[in-house]
């Protein structure tokens, strides 16, 4: 552990918070020194990011003092929290997609001295300073968004160092990154750490945990469940830890359907990513696309669901070919694309559940003049339910659910668009174990009453244990095809790339 000082970086003390009389956090206390990575676990719902919004200062506490470096943080103020140098890192990243990487890395630090003029040439200087100290070789004339999404991460780091850091909080850095790219951000951490910032690292990913962290601190319903040194736990110990005795749940049916209709085909698909790309799927059938971020396997999805067009190739629906321009067209086909950014791509965040099933609906049924307020919560409350969100949230803002009930509310809403073809682009990204096996069973259920169902995801274990065939990706190509009983998650990163092993 990278400790350089006996002066706590972070204590908290005493911090609880209530919302609509439901207790979210209660009586939290905790230390991080300086140069410690800390593991912040817990299911969805614990109370992890209301933890992290009121040390960020975008939440006031109902109780508790909060200490930087031995002195008080006045709670409730962003500014407050990162003058004592708080940074989040927010696991949807908040930058300026139409702005270079050194304005963006620069940002943060012209809001905290809005009157100190920085040239074009300093912004670049110091922009470049911080990247190297993270190990980063991204351009800093580039736009962002031209960025693959793990520099874009390097990125949002650096902005929050350029505004003087001393506690990095990040917020699920690794949920839409490969295993290759992991490596790069934990050995930049590392660094990070041994110069003595703190580093509250916030995962799903276990193996992420054991790997990088010196401690854990746990959460469950709102409460301070313990604080363990990394080494002194085991997986087996920190999911117990977080959801407690759960039930095993029972996964696909075995074998993948081969008696069915081929319902979508994709003869020599090109486009900026994708490089005569040719493919098969039959109905009822869940595929999985396991490659590393610029593979080719989200493209893939984009083009099925019309997110992006091709520059030459076919696609047929029922042999039926087919050329979509937008995502609308692809939704009257019955080819629905659920993106993998429930902020940006998604949800409506300060909307409610019911607002966000209903836009799936509100066009179909207005000029019919069947909507009404009525229909709008029947409708909604029966698809909330299908994907087992609790019917109290039907009226709650997204904003106040859980990470697994916001995918959830999205992924309904999805459904509300009555997909033959469902397209899941990292659908469990950023949810915890209990709330993933609730999403599993449901995909594995819509496939057993026929919907064909294609999946990319960022974990591979995902893919094995859900899907019925598997296509490995590189280079916008098919590389490989594999049935899930016969691999495992290695023998699937080394198909997805040639330089892992």
């Amino acid at each position: 552990m990278n400790r350089v000082s006996q002066t706590s970086c972070l204590k908290i003390e005493g911090i609880s918070k209530a919302f609509n009389n439901h207790q979210v956090l209660s009586d939290i206390s905790l230390e991080i020194e300086p140069g410690e990575i800390r593991a912040l676990l817990g299911a969805n719902g614990a109370g992890k990011s209301t933890l992290i919004k009121i040390l960020s200062g975008a939440l006031v506490p109902d109780n508790g003092e909060i200490f930087v470096s031995g002195k008080p943080v006045q709670t409730g103020s962003i500014g407050a929290a990162r003058s004592a140098g708080i940074a989040v890192v927010n696991q949807e990243l908040m930058l300026f997609p139409d702005r270079s990487v050194a304005e963006n890395i620069v940002a943060a630090n012209i809001s905290a001295k809005p009157f100190v003029f920085l040239s074009a040439t300093s912004r670049r200087k110091m922009a470049r300073q911080i990247l190297d100290r993270l190990g980063s070789t991204v351009d800093v004339d580039q736009r962002l968004e031209d960025l693959s999404l793990s520099d874009r991460q390097f990125v949002e780091i650096a902005r929050a160092l350029c505004a003087g850091g001393d506690l990095l909080i990040l917020d699920e850095p690794t949920s839409a990154l490969s295993a290759v790219e992991c490596d790069g951000l934990f050995k930049a951490l590392k660094v990070l750490a041994s110069q003595g910032t703190a580093i509250v690292f916030v995962s799903h990913r276990l193996d992420e945990v054991k790997e990088l962290t010196d401690s854990v601190t746990i959460l469950r319903d709102g409460k301070l469940e313990g604080n363990w040194e990394t080494s002194s736990i085991d997986i087996e110990g920190i999911t117990h830890a977080m959801v407690g005795d759960v039930e095993p749940t029972i996964r696909r049916r075995t074998g993948a359907k081969v008696d069915t209709n081929t319902v979508l085909e994709l003869k020599n698909i090109e486009t900026d990513i994708l490089n005569d790309v040719s493919l098969s799927i039959k109905e009822g059938q869940i595929v999985g696309f396991a490659g590393l971020e610029g593979s080719g396997t989200s493209a893939l999805l984009e083009v099925m669901g019309g997110v992006i067009p091709t520059k030459a190739g076919d696609l047929f629906l029922d042999e039926i070919p087919k050329s979509f321009k937008h995502v609308a067209e692809a939704i009257a086909d019955g080819l629905v694309f659920m993106p993998p950014e429930r902020k940006h791509g998604g949800l409506w965040l300060d909307r409610t559940s019911k607002y966000n099933i209903a836009a799936a609906f509100v066009q179909r049924l207005a000029p019919l003049k069947l909507l009404n307020d009525r229909k709008i919560t029947q409708t909604s409350l029966a698809r909330i339910e299908e994907v087992q969100v609790r019917t109290t949230a039907l009226d709650t803002e997204l904003n106040f659910l859980s990470g697994g009930n916001q995918q959830r509310v999205l992924l309904g809403r999805c459904l509300e668009q009555n997909p033959r073809i469902l397209l899941l682009n990292d659908f469990t990204r950023g949810v915890d174990v209990k709330a993933k096996g609730l999403i599993h069973d449901i995909v594995v259920q819509l496939a057993s009453e026929g919907m064909t169902i294609c999946i990319v995801s960022s974990e591979f274990g995902e893919l094995i244990q859900i899907c019925d065939r598997i296509i490995c990706m590189q280079k916008g190509q098919i590389v490989a095809e594999v049935a899930p009983e016969d691999v495992d998650d290695l023998a699937l990163l080394r198909l997805a790339s040639s330089t892992a092993t």
